[in-house]
């Protein structure tokens, strides 16, 4: 990447006493993302999304830079893949303006290897997939037991364009329709982007979320303890740790009133 590209595209965001990249402690960082199960894809993921939640995008495409140095073009296209998808499944959460340097980024390593071209499964179109009805669809098996239907209810009340674009775009076009990744797949990157981001509430709503759709406790715990360290690092804490067990204890509660309706 050329100092000219970086400096126009993937740092043009970033403060300039931002913390440093440090290639030990992500890559351990990502280590430990794995040491709990995950593919080294989705792994790769995860650490994308906490990093765009917490304005550091440059720093995903510095990781995904050094991850696949030493990969032929077939595994870097094939990382590229899961990490564009992790980039496009965090975007609406964490926001375009965040998200847009780790695309640089990304993309920049590809320009380096002169890879001017990616296969991969694409999205139908819109005539093709009714995007509403799998945007419904999708958005009850996350939320299922999550205990916040009226959060959909005022939305629609109040806010229905929003109402529409969440269901059609976000839960129906990106999630539903993602090619690349499982639903709890997707979910897993969904919660870890907002707890990059620090928003607490929706980071337990999907905390829960994820656990009802098969995400280990494990696994939780990890990506935020990962993402603890990442905000420690930037110099921008997040306001809390995961209760995890009383977030358990929730979900329980609320599935167990589910299956007596």
């Amino acid at each position: 990447m050329s100092e000219d590209f970086a400096s126009r595209y993937t740092l043009a965001n970033i403060p300039r006493n931002a913390a440093p990249y440090q290639t030990v402690r992500f890559l351990d960082w990502l280590e430990r993302l794995k040491s709990v199960g995950m593919r080294h894809d989705i792994a790769l993921g995860v650490m994308v999304a906490i990093l765009t939640g917490q304005r550091r995008g440059d720093a995903a495409s510095n990781l995904f830079k050094h991850v696949t140095a030493v990969q032929n073009d077939e595994i870097v296209k094939e990382l590229f893949v899961a990490v564009r998808e992790a980039i496009a499944i965090a975007s609406p959460f964490v926001g375009l303006p965040n998200t847009m340097p780790a695309n640089f980024g990304i993309i920049a390593v590809l320009k380096d290897r002169g890879i001017a071209s990616i296969e991969s499964k694409s999205r139908a179109n819109f005539a093709k997939e009714d995007y509403e009805k799998i945007g419904h669809t999708t958005s009850q098996a996350i939320y299922r037991g999550v205990g916040n239907k009226e959060v959909g209810q005022m939305l629609a009340q109040y806010m229905p364009d929003f109402s529409t674009y969440n269901t059609f775009s976000i839960f129906g076009y990106l999630c539903g329709g993602s090619t690349v990744f499982s639903l709890a797949e997707v979910e897993t990157i969904v919660v870890s982007a907002i707890i990059g981001l620090g928003a607490t509430r929706q980071a337990r709503s999907h905390t829960k979320a994820a656990m009802q759709l098969g995400i280990s406790v494990e696994i939780l715990s990890t990506i935020d303890a990962v993402a603890q360290q990442i905000a420690a690092w930037n110099k921008t804490p997040l306001p809390e740790v995961l209760d995890l067990a009383q977030l358990r204890n929730e979900l329980s509660s609320e599935l167990e009133k589910l299956a007596t309706c």
